[in-house]
């Protein structure tokens, strides 16, 4: 079992590390909801454009089933434009922190995403050499994805297109890499 050197917690056979991909800023209001802004603005004091800051963490599990990510934040395919609209800070990302900590995006069996929002699947593609293909990330893993949620991401209301990118996910599901889990265990123990 591999271990790192950042936070980890030890779960039986297992390692649970909480690498990032980085962070985002969206705004407070949206984030929170009916919570007041005088509640919520102490603790998370919002920029000029009334966003907060959001850590995109992406656990990564290791144990004798191999190696898996849980979410893969934003990834790096977003143009300036986008960037500077949700405040992304990437500094390289999930595979540069995973490479440089000796769990290289090849070496990953599994990413397991809970939902398909550009913040918490973007990063399962990357652009290929062409720059305008996206191929997975994780060349070597499988994607578990929720049928149900596929399917929302692939025809997304006029309320939630903006978070859904088809070139995030739809890639995974051509290119045959998609385990459909519709609840139970992803791995032995973890629902």
């Amino acid at each position: 079992m591999t271990r790192f050197d950042w936070p980890t917690l030890l779960w039986g056979e297992r390692t649970v590390a909480v690498p990032s991909d980085g962070l985002q800023h969206l705004d407070g209001g949206a984030m929170f909801g009916v919570v007041p802004r005088v509640l919520w603005e102490k603790k998370l004091p919002p920029d000029d454009r009334n966003r907060i800051r959001l850590g995109m963490t992406c656990p990564l599990v290791d144990g004798p089933e191999g190696r898996t990510v849980i979410e893969v934040g934003s990834g790096g395919k977003d143009d300036a434009r986008f960037q500077d609209i949700y405040g992304l800070e990437r500094d390289g990302g999930l595979p540069k922190r995973l490479a440089d900590r000796g769990a290289p995006p090849e070496t990953v069996d599994r990413v397991v995403l809970t939902h398909l929002h550009f913040d918490h699947a973007g990063g399962a593609t990357t652009w290929a050499e062409d720059g305008k293909t996206a191929v997975p990330t994780f060349p070597n893993a499988t994607y578990c994805i929720h049928p149900g949620e596929f399917e929302d991401a692939m025809n997304p209301n006029a309320r939630d297109a903006a978070s859904y990118l088809k070139r995030d996910y739809a890639p995974l599901d051509e290119n045959g890499r998609v385990r459909w889990i519709e609840g139970g265990e992803v791995i032995d123990g973890v629902r």
